[in-house]
């Protein structure tokens, strides 16, 4: 599928989105202005990334899958590995828990690869749109009875996102191939007053657990009750996809340049955020301002882009690749 300038721009933009909101989560709770933004942004930043990974995913056969099943399988092990390192050296390191519990945002990766493989499934068997759509909200709302601490097991939240995120996958899928253009024509008015409506509400009447929500994968018996935390679930996956059109309509696409780095940054930032960010500069602080966070997240994500520009890390991020030119050598040297 060829490139759409306005899609590469929203995907960096969202992931500088996600950077920020890794950012401010040092301390989220203290923090009421912190607190609001997320809940804001959380809206559309995730749910639009996954809708355009499932809109680019469109042409996808067989073969290809095969292809892109190895090169992301490789990439979530080594960065499953780097992400490890602390474990490693505390001693804490669990072999299994490396094996089946994506570490922070290689949750995406194996969603992508699960994702993908539900769409083998429905060429394959020529399901049709209504009752993917029903099965992929039946996954997303089921999996919230499932119940844990997800303080002390933030890795199973990050892990029961793939299934959370399931609907605005086949969102993207099923979009027609014109939706964006369509979007990107709507007064920006529009979009516009719906997010002073919607900053207004949030502003009055959010509460510090509606952020639970926006996470993605955090169990309905961490709400004040099952049922309103189903009730949350329903809300966010439906305003998610409302939000997503407001704020793709109101980007720019100057940083379309830009997008085809948005992997490496969702992969590096991690490395930077916590050991140095939130180990370093905030462990002598209790409270650090919005605004510090912001710029903080802009370093971040510029000095992530900067790094996917070298040649090594680029073939850490596409180890593939770096296989296939290993297979080159050989031959030719043969």
């Amino acid at each position: 599928m060829e490139r759409n300038k306005s899609l590469d721009s929203a995907k960096f933009i969202l992931i500088f989105f996600v950077v920020l909101a890794h950012t401010c989560e040092y301390d989220l709770f203290k923090t009421k202005i912190k607190l609001l933004i997320y809940i804001f942004s959380s809206t559309y930043t995730i749910p639009l990334f996954v809708i355009i990974s499932g809109y680019f995913s469109k042409n996808l056969t067989w073969e290809k899958f095969k292809q892109f099943f190895l090169g992301l399988i490789l990439v979530n092990y080594l960065f499953q590995l780097i992400y490890s390192v602390p474990s490693i050296m505390s001693g804490h390191f669990s072999l299994l828990k490396y094996i089946i519990l994506p570490i922070g945002p290689l949750w995406y990766i194996i969603g992508l690869l699960i994702w993908r493989f539900f769409i083998i499934i429905i060429k394959k068997y020529d399901i049709p749109m209504v009752l993917t759509f029903l099965i992929s909200l039946l996954i997303s709302l089921g999996v919230g009875f499932i119940k844990f601490d997800p303080i002390a097991h933030p890795d199973y939240a990050s892990a029961l996102r793939i299934f959370v995120f399931i609907p605005h996958f086949f969102v993207g899928y099923y979009a027609p191939k014109d939706i964006w253009d369509k979007i990107k024509n709507i007064e920006k008015i529009y979009p516009i007053l719906f997010f002073i409506i919607f900053g207004i509400i949030v502003i009055l009447f959010g509460k510090d657990y509606y952020a639970f929500s926006t996470f993605g994968g955090y169990p309905y018996s961490i709400f004040p009750s099952i049922t309103e935390g189903l009730i949350q679930r329903v809300i966010f996956l439906l305003f998610a996809v409302v939000s997503s059109v407001a704020f793709y309509n109101i980007i720019p696409d100057t940083f379309y340049k830009f997008g085809s780095a948005s992997l490496g940054i969702l992969l590096l930032h991690i490395l930077i955020v916590y050991p140095i960010y939130w180990g370093k500069v905030t462990q002598n602080f209790n409270h650090i301002p919005i605004i510090v966070d912001i710029l903080a997240a802009i370093v971040i994500t510029i000095s992530c882009l900067l790094l996917t520009k070298l040649k090594i890390i680029q073939l850490i991020i596409n180890p593939l690749k770096l296989i296939n030119m290993i297979f080159k050598k050989n031959s030719k040297a043969g």
